[in-house]
């Protein structure tokens, strides 16, 4: 990012740029605010944006697919303490209420009359009530849900042409305070809204901006410098504080709760609410120079608009602050540090040096290049290595810089000359010697003569690191760890390759190593590995350029972010955690035992940690917040998108209808800027689920019920911030009780009617086992009985052939009897064909030995099926109609006329014989049965009989003959 501390005093706050879209680096913000949830929303290039911590929702284009467009181009946007946000156009003014969604515009006959509309700037500050200031002069009042027009500023522009507003309001003293271009301020009554103009102030010059402070407003007016507003009279500000801003063009100043933000292109600085003092200053590199268009303060979080995008300044965690090289060289990457006992500090970095007493005040050494480590000689002096011009020598006290004299011994002139390197990379000292680990081996100056001469035996080391311990000497190199004893050298760690080695510690009967890509490892002094920390068990990354051990805790910086180990705990420090910068160098860490702090330098300054802080212990972690929901809608086959339920005060159930079987659920983390954690999440009693960054959680296929998921940030067995959801999913109709019971019913009632019409059937058995039992009895029975008593007849008499005649006769009637008994319960006879042709042989044998003609006439097109019941008894009527006439009626002509009709039949038996004279006990029964059998079959039978004939008409409806 290319910042930079305006002092070398450590900082509590860091900066950092979000990124709001994954594909999108470089975008132009115009506008700023935030939410109660604590998204972000953003103005680029005439589009509304909301930002939940991961990604960017394009607002104006989720409103225009809702046929709701805001029909100008949105200026500046706030947001109240109701959640609407607020959109100030060039000549109209809307706001989007986000419990629901919808967009709403103010009215054209509410607005002022004026050519010019172009809204400056909308402020709520008190909840409910809205100012927002045009370029006109005008200011409305938004007054829950009232407009108020204030005309006083206006008007005066008519008068002077050039007093238009000119600043964001302020709230001091129960009053809204504006400023105008001519020096006037106006303030406004924030309960009754009543105004009073300050036009005697005699600053006369263009109020740009206002804050407020306990006990009045600090005026910037342009060209003029700072003026102190006490509620009566304008003074000029002349502290050191007000000689902090600019007088002129370009730059903006802010209020906030606790500080004040001021910008300039490129830079932003914290200033004290009173006195202006500088509290933390930021500026971007020289490769980044950003414009600063908007900013929004809340608590003690600042958020840029910017030409690059959107970034914030936030307190860093406890315990983390930063120390940063200000020298003319923007080349901050740092090596050797140093800090005295009393508290005063010298740093080294590639683009200069410097010392910075106890006070702060910093002693720049901008010639003082490539320096790569730092060694006391004494309380004054220091030994510096450097990358090319070996040894130097920093007198603190003097403030004085020289070259290291030594002595070279003739006989170890030409090996020297060969060897001696200027690249210094460490320096350690005996009793009598400095130890100087250079790119060519190790060398040794005598401290009384300055004799200087190699270690034959390392002369192909890069010697990093120098640690003595009686007569041994460790060595890190680029080959590994040494162990230089007796003119030997022998290698202890890694035994069988090669791995660099920048930084040793000796730790009791371990040595720990800073290790070129085998993470963080300790060993014995036999060279076995007791214990190491790599990426496979938590450790950030496996290059480890830095090493420092504060009590239990070992701190290894490598080339992304620092570590804290302890035990088997790894704590991970990162840019979201306070780090101005994630990769640090080798030889520019130091402990300091007296403060309890460790310096840690890298690519931009010094990292300085706190180490009396329990790094370890559980901090509170901040409340991931659902962000939108999105439904798929399989009846319509589309996407449903509902933003509005992040606010809403009582949290529902998320009621999912039948058909929408797909749900995803946004989860925003508002604050990931500070916070690198990751989200888990369970539905019911599942188990815990991971989400990667920015994922939504995704459900499909949930069966109707009622789910209770859990989210949260942090690890499972961590309790903060839990979010509950409660998700219904609503059955489709087939699926609800009611429906299963119908379903009973239904079922019961369909086992009733089959149980019914078993009993029907069996009872339909039992009459035909009756009737056929009764016909048997009936026809058959008696013919079998007549027969019996004939064949008695026939032995106690004489006239045995007119008695033989008879039981013939009535054997061949019980035969037909039965013939027809089975011929009306084949059900192959279910048919007027069949039925046809019965009737038609009956009547054919029975009129065979008459003198009566017999003749069967059919009309129209019969049916095919007709009904077991319905058959047999049409047929027994026919016969018995048919018998009738052949013993009683002495016809010549007996006619069957059938008339099948489209919605009834007609059976006609007509003869011209004698009519029925007489009704006898046989004629009398007869007549019953063809009528009880037509009743049966809920026919009509009509009998007319006279001198000329008898006529029987059975009229069926045709419903009745299947």
């Amino acid at each position: 990012m290319g910042l930079c501390a305006k002092t070398s005093s450590a900082q509590n706050f860091s900066i950092t740029k979000l990124k709001l879209f994954s594909q999108r680096e470089n975008i132009t913000v115009k506008g700023i605010t935030k939410d109660s949830n604590g998204f972000i929303w953003y103005l680029s290039n005439g589009i509304i944006y909301r930002f939940d911590g991961y990604k960017s929702l394009n607002v104006s284009k989720s409103l225009e697919l809702n046929n709701q467009i805001f029909k100008d181009i949105p200026l500046c946007i706030t947001i109240g303490s109701d959640d609407k946000l607020w959109i100030g156009g060039v000549s109209s003014i809307a706001y989007l209420d986000l419990k629901t969604w919808k967009l709403n515009t103010l009215p054209e006959n509410l607005l002022p009359k004026s050519t010019i509309k172009d809204v400056i700037s909308i402020t709520e500050l008190k909840p409910g009530k809205v100012f927002i200031s045009l370029l006109s002069g005008h200011i409305l009042i938004w007054n829950k849900g009232k407009i108020i027009l204030i005309n006083d500023f206006h008007n005066k522009a008519l008068n002077s042409q050039n007093a238009l507003i000119s600043a964001k309001p302020q709230l001091w003293n129960n009053k809204v305070w504006f400023g105008n271009s001519i020096g006037e301020l106006l303030s406004i009554d924030i309960n009754d809204f009543k105004t009073k103009r300050y036009n005697s102030l005699s600053i006369k010059g263009s109020i740009r901006f206002i804050t407020s402070k306990k006990d009045g407003l600090l005026l910037d007016v342009f060209e003029k410098g700072m003026f102190n507003f006490d509620g009566i009279k304008a003074e000029k500000i002349n502290n050191s504080g007000a000689k902090n801003i600019s007088t002129g063009e370009g730059h903006s100043l802010f209020d906030g709760p606790f500080f004040n933000a001021y910008t300039r292109r490129g830079e932003i600085s914290i200033l004290d609410k009173n006195n202006l003092n500088i509290i933390n200053h930021f500026k971007f590199s020289a490769e980044n120079i950003l414009d600063i268009f908007d900013v929004y303060i809340e608590k003690k979080d600042i958020y840029l608009a910017t030409s690059n995008g959107v970034f914030v300044v936030y307190q860093n965690e406890s315990g983390i602050s930063s120390l940063i090289p200000r020298n003319k060289n923007f080349n901050k990457s740092t090596r050797g540090i140093y800090k005295f006992k009393e508290g005063s500090i010298f740093y080294s970095s590639y683009g200069g040096a410097g010392y910075i007493d106890k006070k702060g005040k910093t002693d720049f050494l901008d010639t003082l290049h490539s320096v790569h480590t730092v060694y006391p000689i004494n309380d004054n002096e220091l030994l510096i290595g450097t990358e090319g011009g070996f040894l130097k020598i920093y007198d603190r006290k003097n403030h004085t810089l020289k070259q290291f004299e030594f002595n070279l011994p003739q006989e170890q002139i030409y090996i020297s000359n060969l060897s001696l390197t200027n690249y210094v990379l460490s320096i350690s000292e005996d009793e009598t010697n400095y130890l100087i680990g250079t790119m060519n081996g190790l060398w040794s100056v005598n401290k009384k003569t300055f004799k200087l001469k190699p270690f034959a035996e390392t002369s192909n080391l890069q010697v990093r690191n120098i640690s003595i311990l009686g007569n041994k000497i460790l060595l890190s190199t680029h080959l590994g760890l040494m162990i230089y004893k007796d003119k030997k050298l022998q290698k202890i760690y890694p035994k069988n390759r090669t791995t660099g080695v920048y930084k040793q510690i000796i730790k009791k009967d371990s040595i720990w190593l800073a290790t070129d890509g085998q993470g963080l490892v300790a060993i014995d002094w036999n060279g076995k590995i007791l214990k190491s920390y790599t990426k496979s068990n938590g450790l950030s990354d496996d290059l480890v350029y830095s090493l420092e051990i504060a009590g239990k805790v070992k701190i290894a910086g490598t080339s992304n972010g620092l570590n804290l180990i302890e035990g088997n705990s790894i704590k991970k420090l990162d840019e979201k955690d306070g780090l101005t910068q994630n990769e640090f160098n080798y030889g520019a860490s130091f402990y300091d035992k007296e403060t309890n702090q460790a310096y840690f330098g890298g690519l931009n300054g010094y990292t300085v940690l706190n180490m009396n802080k329990d790094w370890f212990k559980t901090t509170k972690l901040s409340k991931s917040i659902i962000s939108e929901l999105s439904f798929v809608d399989e009846k319509d086959d589309k996407i449903i998108f509902d933003y509005t339920y992040p606010y809403k005060k009582t949290k529902e159930p998320i009621i999912l209808k039948p058909n929408q079987n797909f749900i995803n659920i946004g989860i925003g983390f508002p604050e990931n800027f500070r916070n690198s954690e990751q989200f888990v999440y369970k539905l019911n009693n599942e188990t815990w689920q991971s989400l990667s960054i920015g994922q939504p959680v995704s459900l499909a296929g949930l069966k109707h019920g009622d789910y209770q998921m859990l989210v949260k940030a942090g690890a499972e067995d961590q309790l903060e911030a839990m979010q509950r959801i409660d998700i219904q999913k609503l059955p489709y109709y087939y699926e609800t009780w009611w429906f299963k019971v119908f379903l009973l019913i239904i079922g019961c009632s369909i086992a009733y009617w089959f149980y019914l019409n078993k009993i029907n059937k069996i009872k339909k058995e039992q009459i035909l086992r009756s009737n056929i039992s009764s016909d048997l009895h009936d026809e058959v029975g008696g013919l079998l009985t007549t027969i019996s008593m004939q064949a008695e007849l026939i032995e106690d008499s004489d006239e045995v052939a007119k008695y033989a005649k008879k039981i013939s006769r009535n054997s061949k009637e019980a035969v037909q009897a039965m013939r027809d008994i089975v011929w009306s319960i084949d059900a192959r006879n279910d048919n007027w064909k069949s039925l046809l042709a019965k009737i038609k042989h009956y009547g054919n044998e029975l009129f065979e030995t008459s003198s009566s003609r017999f003749e069967i006439v059919t009309e129209g097109e019969k049916p095919k099926k007709i009904s077991q019941k319905k058959r047999q008894a049409i047929y027994l009527i026919i016969k018995e109609t048919l018998n009738n006439s052949r013993k009683h009626a002495q016809a010549s002509h007996v006619l069957l006329h059938i008339k099948f009709f489209q919605n009834q039949i007609e059976i006609e038996i007509k003869d011209n014989g004698k009519g029925i004279t007489s009704v006898n006990e046989n004629t009398g029964q007869g007549l019953r049965n063809i009528k009880n059998r037509a009743l049966a079959i809920k026919s009509e039978i009509k009998i007319d009989s006279n001198l000329n004939g008898t006529a029987v008409l059975l009229i069926l409806k045709k419903r009745n003959t299947i």
